[in-house]
């Protein structure tokens, strides 16, 4: 999150001089604050083995998503793929609430690759299982022969469409959430520097006010999270309980 005067300008990827590197690769604000998210994510495994303070919240995270994944998905050996991402994008949508920092989250080419890469996976898994029969995911049992190819175009457009909702409800809540918080910090700023020479008893309120914003971001964070794994459970379980369709 940049604190330009253009909202959106702490979404451009800017390109960084890497000397002697240079010819070999392109180093940008994207790809650092991706390694730097990787490395946060190995410190933070490594401390929660030593530090309590550290293993205590570890272990709230790997109850939430062990309860989401265990009552939505009957086969539990996908469970440490599904939390490594819930990991992964509650570090990224948590670093990009830091100032000078990028939320990969907000850009549409990380969320449609992840929504489409677990999207491809969940179909293969289905095809592994079910062969021939993932055909009933589209059509069910009873319906009138006139109305299947309508009702079979109408279930694929919606099945597929899944995975450009899941990505997109990600993009637009990040990107959205960080703009307001920009936009108001913006204003608070401003505001602060007018009124510090007026009166001090303004100050606090200010502060209030945006810390309350920055509160509401910082669970919107969390929660968008939490809301990928939740939807990509559901995605899964529907696949895997294919034969009661």
């Amino acid at each position: 999150m940049f604190f330009f005067n253009d909202p959106l300008e702490q979404f451009i990827i800017l390109n960084y001089k890497t000397g002697i590197l240079r010819t070999l690769c392109i180093l940008t604000d994207f790809t650092v604050v991706i390694l730097v998210n990787c490395i946060l994510i190995m410190l933070f495994i490594k401390f929660s083995q030593k530090n309590k303070s550290f293993s205590v919240l570890m272990n709230v995270m790997f109850l939430f998503v062990k309860s989401v994944f265990y009552n939505n998905v009957k086969k539990q050996n996908l469970f440490i793929i599904y939390f490594f991402l819930f990991f992964f994008l509650l570090v990224s949508n948590l670093v990009g609430l830091l100032p000078h920092t990028y939320t990969i989250t907000s850009s549409l080419v990380v969320v449609f690759f992840l929504s489409g890469t677990f999207f491809v996976g969940i179909n293969f898994i289905g095809i592994y299982i079910h062969r021939q029969n993932m055909y009933k995911l589209f059509l069910h049992e009873g319906i009138p022969l006139f109305i299947v190819p309508g009702l079979f175009v109408i279930e694929v457009i919606s099945y597929f469409a899944r995975f450009l909702s899941l990505a997109i409800r990600l993009f637009s809540n990040m990107l959205s959430g960080h703009i307001l918080l920009k936009i108001l910090g913006g204003i608070f700023f401003s505001c602060y520097l007018k009124v510090i020479n007026i009166s001090i008893f303004f100050l606090p309120i200010f502060w209030v006010f945006f810390s309350f914003i920055f509160m509401l971001e910082l669970g919107a964070a969390m929660f968008q999270a939490g809301i990928f794994i939740i939807l990509l459970s559901l995605y899964l379980d529907d696949v895997m309980k294919l034969e009661e369709h």
